[in-house]
């Protein structure tokens, strides 16, 4: 089963991993948003409580 080349591996490797970062930075950047929503709702609304 080892036909790839151990270079074309090593390619792979970096590619899952980039793609690895990349998901975890934006679900990072998604709940950045969701929080900053929820904040302004609270200001919105704590006022009126």
């Amino acid at each position: 089963m080892s036909a790839i080349p151990q270079d074309e591996r090593q390619l792979i490797k970096m590619a899952s991993g980039e793609l690895a970062i990349s998901r975890v930075r934006r679900s990072k950047a998604e709940a950045q948003e969701t929080y900053d929503r929820i904040s302004s709702l609270l200001a919105l609304l704590l006022p009126v409580l």
